[in-house]
This record gives C-alpha cells, structure tokens and sequence, in this order.
C-alpha cells in the first residue's frame, strides 16, 4: 500500500507543478500583450510628434525630442524606455512584470517606429 500512495503523490506533485506552469505562461502571455498595447500607444504618441510642426510642439518630420512621457515611464503592466532614437526611427523597449518564456527574465518586447508604420518584436 505505501508504494501505491508514494506514487499517486508523485503523481500529483507532478500534475501542480503541471498547472503552474501553465498559469505563469498564461500571465506572461496577458503581460506580454498588455506591455505591446502600451508600447502601441506610444507608437501613436510619437508618430503625432514626429508630424507636427517644430513651432507647434513637434518634431517637424523628426522623432528627435520625443520622449516616453515620465509618468507613464512605469505603469502597471510593466517599464519603459527609448533604446535608440534616429530622426526617422525610434525603438522602445518595455519590461513586464511575468518571467517570459525563458523562465528566468521578465517578459520583453520591443517596438519600432517609423513615420507610417510600427512593428513589434517579442524579445521574451
């Protein structure tokens, strides 16, 4: 009889760690797509600079100048910051606050922006 409960509680611990595991990757997924709708938003941010007029506030077709506005530097979902500025690039980058998928770093991801377009990329 102990083998037989041994076993079934190996069993079990197995199937909880099974079930964690699938939680943190389902919160890292939520975060994840939650840092690229902000990382979206300040696509739009920059994008509205980089077109408007240097005597209106703008950049007057540059993105130089433009900042990820401080108050919203760490939010929520995670943190933020610009990686390189060109005049006609920018690239941000933003930490969540679930390990990624390489089970040791936080979720990263990673946004470029040109005048008419963005692309993201999922670094974890």
């Amino acid at each position: 009889g102990t083998a037989i409960n041994g076993g079934s509680s190996a069993v079990k611990s197995l199937y909880d760690s099974t079930e964690i595991k699938q939680y943190d990757s389902l919160s890292a997924q939520k975060n994840r797509d939650a840092v690229k709708r902000d990382l979206s938003l300040f696509a739009k941010m920059a994008q509205q600079y980089y077109r408007k007029p240097v005597d209106l506030g703008g950049g007057g077709n540059s993105f130089e100048g433009w900042i990820i506005p401080p108050q919203l530097e760490n939010t929520p979902n995670g943190s933020y910051k610009i990686e390189a500025l060109e005049e006609n690039k920018e690239v941000l980058a933003g930490t969540g606050n679930e390990i990624g998928n390489d089970k040791i770093n936080r979720v990263k991801v990673v946004i470029t922006i040109e005048a008419n377009s963005s692309s993201t990329e999922i670094i974890n």
